[in-house]
């Protein structure tokens, strides 16, 4: 059967059997594109992630189906001393009420307008 893999800006067309695993594909996607890089990619099917050991007849993949190969995005939390500056420099801050200036924590004026009524910045709902 004939099966489509589109990649970033690139299209193959595969000639594959539903006995072949997906391990199987990639490896004919390196030899076929020897300067792309396939291994830290991974093969999605109609929005749903494959997965590598199962073949294509465990996911009926018939006659010119598309298997999309996306970049894996590779994410993680901050690490937490970045964090607890970024939170020191941007949202530990007093807020002038007359004329919204950024002042340091410990403030009691306004540097800008010398004002006393400050309030605590307030926090995000998404931080």
């Amino acid at each position: 059967m004939q099966l489509i893999v589109r990649s970033l800006g690139r299209t193959v067309a595969l000639t594959a059997s539903p006995t072949d695993s997906l391990t199987s594909i990639r490896q004919r996607l390196l030899a076929v594109h020897s300067g792309h890089v396939v291994d830290s990619q991974r093969f999605v099917l109609a929005g749903r992630t494959l997965d590598e050991t199962k073949t294509l007849g465990d996911y009926s993949i018939g006659e010119s189906s598309v298997l999309d190969l996306v970049p894996r995005l590779f994410g993680g939390v901050m690490e937490p001393t970045l964090v607890n500056l970024a939170r020191e420099y941007n949202q530990n801050m007093m807020i002038c009420r007359h004329c919204y200036a950024r002042n340091p924590l410990r403030a009691t004026n306004c540097r800008r307008c010398r004002g006393t009524n400050l309030r605590k910045k307030k926090l995000s709902k998404y931080a």
